[in-house]
């Protein structure tokens, strides 16, 4: 068992029992089963999605050679300035290797990507809870995120928000995880 910042005993890693490992499973069942589920909701593109995903096909088919290309025609014609600026390189990376590993290579990598960040950060909100809170609150902070519309949203898009906040949540567990190391010593 462990305490968390606060002084208050929270779960080790296994759960505490198995009721809650039980639950805590079909909630990341269910919020990994609205993802992939998610994924089949036909929607429409977005300029960005589109803009992405000519990017990494670029960034597929030449390499560096492609993102050097990218950012010169950017600073040469005024037209692809409306599609905005290629700062995103390393979401672009990460699209083209998912293409790589898919073998597609249109939008739907990059929803894949997204989901698949999505569920990431559902696994990783798991583990920060069971780390640091107790077990309620760490059934109430997974089933918030299993459902969040927004959330949802992202993790069929191809956009870069759902894994910049993987990234990000990943860093605040790091932090989480210095501190405690810290505190118990």
């Amino acid at each position: 068992r462990f305490r968390n910042v606060t002084g208050v005993q929270t779960c080790a890693l296994p759960i505490c029992s198995r009721l809650g490992c039980v639950g805590l499973t079909l909630l990341l069942g269910f919020g990994v089963w609205l993802r992939v589920k998610n994924l089949d909701i036909p929607t429409g593109r977005s300029p960005d999605e589109t803009n992405y995903t000519a990017q990494a096909n670029r960034l597929l088919r030449q390499g560096s050679a492609g993102l050097r290309s990218i950012a010169e025609e950017y600073q040469r014609d005024p037209a692809t300035r409306l599609a905005g600026p290629p700062t995103r390189a390393g979401y672009l990376w990460a699209l083209a290797a998912t293409m790589q590993l898919t073998g597609r290579t249109d939008e739907t990598a990059g929803a894949m990507l997204s989901c698949a960040a999505s569920i990431g950060t559902l696994l990783l909100v798991a583990l920060i809870g069971i780390r640091f809170f107790p077990p309620w609150a760490t059934a109430f902070a997974l089933l918030f995120l299993a459902i969040f519309p927004a959330e949802l949203e992202l993790a069929r898009r191809t956009w870069a928000d759902s894994l910049v906040g993987l990234l990000g949540l990943a860093v605040v567990y790091c932090a989480m995880e210095v501190t405690r190391e810290i505190l118990q010593n």
